[in-house]
């Protein structure tokens, strides 16, 4: 069963960025890993040469997708999908590790990009927050905060993919 992590943060503040660096990282270590992308922006998402799901291909994603307006890039039409639902075809592809951009009221294991002060609400409302990014200071909470001009994170990240990897009881 693939292990999932969900990268939130709202418009342009780095998400799509991590994604491909977890991506490229999860692909040195011979992880098949595969992207699902939340297209927030309304309306059908076009797969198009320099946009956010092909950026995930790119980085190395083994499946890659994006979803908005009830489109899923697999050229599969419904009404709205429901990202359990993209989770559940997605194993179909053999993946060790699901890296989902956006959802953020979904409950799965999140990182949560915070660009400015005025986005740090957002946390109050999120569930299963393990690690923040930060553009900025933020105040601490029951989490660990990095800033996303270092590469303190990256350690972090190693070790939780060593735990969540090594884990089968994990989703």
């Amino acid at each position: 069963m693939a292990h999932i992590l969900q990268v939130v943060g709202y418009k342009n503040s780095g998400k799509t960025t991590l994604v491909e660096k977890i991506v490229s990282y999860l692909k040195k270590k011979h992880v098949r890993v595969a992207t699902i992308k939340h297209h927030g922006h309304g309306g059908e998402p076009y797969n198009v040469e320099g946009k956010d799901s092909v950026r995930h291909r790119l980085a190395g994603a083994d499946v890659s997708g994006v979803e908005g307006g009830g489109l899923f890039s697999l050229s599969i039409k419904k009404e709205k999908w429901m990202l359990d639902e993209l989770i559940e075809l997605y194993r179909f592809f053999s993946i060790e590790m699901i890296i989902v951009e956006g959802y953020k009221e979904e409950a799965y294991p999140k990182i949560c990009l915070v660009k400015s002060e005025e986005d740090v609400h957002m946390l109050k409302n999120l569930s299963n927050v393990l690690l923040v990014l930060t553009w900025g200071p933020i105040p601490e909470g029951p989490y660990p905060v990095y800033s996303i001009h270092s590469n303190e994170f990256t350690e972090w990240l190693g070790n939780y993919f060593k735990e969540v990897m090594n884990d089968e009881s994990t989703i």
